[in-house]
């Protein structure tokens, strides 16, 4: 019998229960939704869905535009037919429930547009383009949560009591409660002080820098993710200042990443619009367009070191004044 996923249980101050894979898929959704307007499209025909186009972009890298009933669409399927020279799928079928069953030849009557280079490979999944990122950031992500609601509730039990039965047991909350009620003091008999042993549950330090780690940990994820998509957001795990190279390398490896799924979108547009004779283009969204343009830098003026003749008439200045 397959195990069904229990659902969060909610209370009046909200979730009381968290579960991992309906923290997974939150997390799946929520980074989903941050990268699926990152490219701009225009001309696209009524036929196309432009979120549909780039859900299926960014989940399998790969998406073929061709015609059905002299209509352009951009649908999802996979490889067929044999491979050319480089090994490269010369044909795409698609199982369309609506629209029909249609062997795309690619480059013939339709053209296969993928969301990096290296999509253009075919592998035994239909997953592809951003999916596995995607799925191993919101897998630790939930880790992370996860983590850190065990060490919060935890770190709430400092200590058990031992009790010897329930006669000592009920005297002993009675007086926890009174405490907590905020008696500055409560009298007790010796001979229940006497049946109780204090436990310790929490160390407070440990606690502490579990959550310090899990944090970081948590920051380390979602900085990876947005860097491998072409946000720039630094982690810095020395714990201190980032100097002026190390922001301008991180730059330049996010400029490159996001150029290459551009120029992949365009080549195939360069096609499609030949093709079917459209006039669609794609270009980076307004909050991304500064990660693609480089703004020149003003080098700092240096110093030139002087030579050995320069140095030996500023020794002669100096002994004449």
């Amino acid at each position: 019998m397959s195990s069904k996923v229990k659902p969060w249980e909610w209370s009046e101050f909200g979730v009381s229960n968290i579960d991992k894979t309906q923290l997974t898929n939150y997390y799946y959704k929520m980074l989903l939704n941050r990268v699926i307007n990152m490219f701009t499209w225009k001309g696209l025909p009524d036929t196309i869905d432009e979120q549909v186009m780039n859900f299926w972009l960014f989940v399998t890298g790969r998406v073929v535009f061709t015609e059905f009933n002299g209509k352009l669409y951009a649908l999802n399927g996979n490889y067929g037919g044999y491979p050319n020279e480089y090994y490269l799928p010369t044909e795409f079928i698609v199982a369309n429930p609506i629209l029909g069953n249609k062997t795309v030849k690619l480059d013939v009557d339709g053209v296969a547009m993928f969301n990096s280079d290296t999509d253009k490979y075919p592998t035994q999944t239909m997953t592809g383009g951003l999916y596995p990122i995607l799925t191993l950031t919101s897998n630790m992500l939930a880790d992370c949560v996860v983590t850190i609601s065990s060490a919060l509730k935890n770190g709430r039990v400092q200590t058990a009591f031992l009790c010897k039965d329930d006669t000592v047991r009920i005297a002993g909350e009675k007086v926890l409660k009174q405490l907590y009620n905020g008696n500055p003091a409560v009298m007790i008999d010796d001979t229940i002080l006497n049946c109780i042993t204090p436990i310790k549950m929490a160390d407070n330090t440990s606690v502490a820098t579990v959550l310090q780690q899990t944090v970081e940990t948590y920051q380390f994820w979602l900085a990876n993710f947005y860097n491998s998509i072409g946000v720039n957001a630094n982690f810095n795990m020395k714990r201190e200042r980032l100097n002026t190279a190390e922001v301008n390398i991180n730059d330049s490896a996010l400029f490159v990443n996001v150029v290459n799924m551009l120029n992949n979108r365009q080549q195939a547009l360069e096609k499609i619009n030949k093709m079917f004779g459209t006039n669609i283009t794609v270009e980076i969204s307004e909050e991304w367009k500064d990660l693609t343009e480089e703004e020149p830098t003003e080098e700092e003026p240096t110093e030139e070191e002087p030579t050995e003749e320069e140095e030996k008439d500023n020794e002669k200045n100096d002994n004449v004044e």
